[in-house]
């Protein structure tokens, strides 16, 4: 469990930091892929922010978007923490 809660936190502080630029240049692709990666774990917060942030992106960018979040996901379903490299 100490795990999955780690992963929680890594997704929040992913999505912030590339919604609002911090430490990170702001990316708005990115920030859609770990909202939604979020979001697939049932964080409601989360879903309601990549709903908004999608009904702004161009749908060139959403697609990229979204494979990146499928990407993302299935690197965190199938390896463990350690071997998970964040962009």
């Amino acid at each position: 469990y100490a795990m999955i809660d780690q992963l929680r936190h890594l997704h929040s502080v992913y999505k912030l930091c590339y919604l609002k630029g911090k430490s990170v240049p702001e990316d708005y692709k990115q920030a859609y892929a770990w909202f939604n990666v979020a979001s697939s774990q049932g964080t409601e917060e989360a879903k309601e922010a990549r709903d908004t942030l999608a009904g702004t992106l161009p749908a060139q960018t959403l697609i990229e978007a979204q494979a990146l979040s499928n990407e993302y996901y299935k690197k965190l379903s199938q390896r463990s923490c350690k071997n998970f490299t964040p962009p």
